[in-house]
């Protein structure tokens, strides 16, 4: 079974899982538990408050041990475990054991995210394909089993233990995808992570949208019994929902390549934001069913565009602990929000809840604006030429340019270089192009650690040569950094063009940049107009 399948049958499975027990806990409290609303908001306020622990500190354990994989393993066939025996519980005990569950249950997806996004990219195949896997298991194991339910919902609760020890089957047969990561100071990259506001920003925005909408979603079960509908039409929620959440997940990164980050945070607001205004005016069962499959539509394109802002933009060695925050932030707002939305339900109605959240919606317009304005980027994903321990390498795009412009304006500093002091217009004219290695590109060394350009690599290739040249920012010389990325680049010609030779120029006067060629094993062909022209060892004349 190849690997892609493997990861979203344990997606399928493990979503199934959960999308049977989700649709139909509220009314399982409401008919077996006889709880009213308020008491069923009390569970989901204090039962993610354990979540709360285990979220950050398994993350941070997965970044810091460099073994997500055993981590979801423990906490996956743990809340298998604690649904499977619900069933031989009572009383008090059945909360305690949900309550458990939520806290093994809590980090499991966004560790399944990082590792995932980690072995996508080490095996050259895309994330959201596989994650749609998931929203077709919680729609088939919900409708299936809705479908067949009697009048005792309780059975629940065996059939998503089964399905959650099977998912912990399959990913016994994944590999880890970071065992071969390199040691990093956790604490110091935590710090840096928690200072960017471009992801604090995109905390609030999942906050003020996704969590929100899934908050209401605990109760969608008990509204539709309440307009009169049937535990099938219950079942048939989720599939309103996830039949287009299915097909958005699957278009979401060519959506984010034509419209980029800020406008499909905006979209997807704008669409949370008519599910409440619209939950207004319906008054049947099919218009609730309808007007919550818009949680479907927005979630496709909240969720997985933050998640690709995260590894495009942040150091992919604090990837799991990036993730594990978000979900502690949906935990914090989910929590919160839950106590209070079931006493407003209980003691008004379910209009005064959707007027609290139309209030909170307008604040994630707030939201994207400042997210515009403190972003990284919003052009899209660009895919790197290849990486190295610390360095990123990929085309430049019109938002580098400052950053290039550092140091390529400093003309002491680029006295043996041509292409300097030029206006902001003409280097973005000339470097915001895609790769072409045949008619020269000027490609960004990017720092995965700040994510910021500091210096550039040239490379062009001309019949059987490819001639590369390198810069760096004066701020990070010495630190090994251009020995790195022009090594990097080596093996990247090596690779792709096998049977050229690597070749570069140097003026006879800069010294550094002689010792550098050197050092990566050329040597010197001859010598023109103040220039010495130098060739990779280990190539012939072809």
């Amino acid at each position: 079974m190849k690997l892609k399948t493997k990861l979203s049958l344990f997606y399928f499975l493990y979503l199934g899982g959960a999308g049977i027990y989700y649709t139909f806990l509220s009314v399982f409290f409401k008919q077996e538990l006889l709880m009213n609303e308020a008491q069923i908001g009390l569970f989901w306020t204090f039962a993610p408050i354990l979540a709360l622990i285990s979220t950050p500190i398994t993350g941070a354990l997965a970044d810091i041990y460099k073994n997500t994989k055993l981590i979801i393993s423990l906490l996956t066939i743990t809340a298998a475990l604690l649904m499977a025996s619900v069933n031989m519980l009572s009383g008090v005990a059945v909360i305690a054991a949900l309550v458990a569950f939520e806290f093994c249950r809590a980090p499991i997806m966004p560790l399944t995210d990082s590792l995932i996004i980690g072995l996508t990219k080490q095996h050259n195949f895309r994330y959201s394909p596989v994650r749609t896997m998931g929203s077709l298991g919680w729609i088939v194991a919900s409708v299936v089993f809705g479908l067949f339910i009697n009048d005792s919902v309780g059975i629940i609760f065996l059939f998503a233990g089964i399905t959650m020890m099977a998912a912990f089957l399959i990913l016994q047969t994944v590999p880890n995808s970071s065992t071969d990561r390199p040691q990093t100071n956790y604490r110091e990259d935590l710090k840096d992570l928690l200072r960017r506001k471009d992801y604090i920003i995109v905390l609030l925005i999942l906050s003020a949208t996704y969590a929100l909408s899934n908050t209401i979603n605990t109760y969608n079960g008990l509204r539709i019994v309440e307009l009169g509908g049937t535990l099938q039409q219950v079942s048939l929620t989720t599939l309103a929902v996830a039949f287009f959440e299915i097909f958005i997940l699957s278009q979401n990164e060519k959506l984010l390549n034509k419209f980029g980050f800020t406008n499909l945070f905006l979209f997807g607001a704008i669409v949370f934001f008519l599910r409440w205004v619209l939950n207004l005016y319906v008054v049947s069962v099919w218009g609730y069913v309808f007007v919550t499959s818009l949680h479907g539509i927005a979630f496709a394109v909240i969720f997985p565009t933050a998640l690709n802002y995260i590894a495009k933009y942040l150091n992919e060695d604090i990837s799991a602990t990036a993730i594990a925050l978000i979900n502690t932030t949906y935990l914090i707002t989910f929590s919160g929000l839950s106590s209070v939305i079931g006493f407003i339900y209980n003691k008004y109605s379910f209009d005064t809840v959707m007027y609290l959240y139309i209030g909170i919606g307008l604040l994630s317009f707030v939201f994207v604006y400042l997210f515009n304005r403190f972003k990284e980027d919003d052009d899209g994903i660009i895919e790197p030429l290849f990486k190295t321990e610390r360095l990123i390498i990929r085309s430049f795009n019109k938002n580098d340019i400052d950053q290039f412009m550092i140091y390529r304006n400093n003309l002491e500093w680029m006295k043996y270089q041509g292409f300097k002091g030029r206006t902001k217009q003409e280097y973005t004219e000339a470097l915001d192009i895609p790769f072409n290695i045949e008619e020269h590109s000027q490609i960004a060394i990017i720092l995965k650690s700040t994510k910021k350009v500091i210096g550039d690599l040239y490379v062009k290739k001309t019949d059987n040569e490819v001639h590369i040249g390198y810069t760096i920012n004066p701020k990070y010389k010495q630190l090994g950094y251009t020995y790195e990325a022009t090594s990097g680049l080596i093996k990247f010609i090596q690779k792709n063009y096998p049977l050229v030779n690597i070749v570069s120029g140097v003026d006879k006067d800069n010294i550094p940049s002689i010792n550098l060629l050197e050092k990566l094993g050329f040597f010197k062909t001859g010598e023109e107009d103040g220039e010495y022209y130098y060739k990779l060892k280990g190539t012939t004349e072809k």
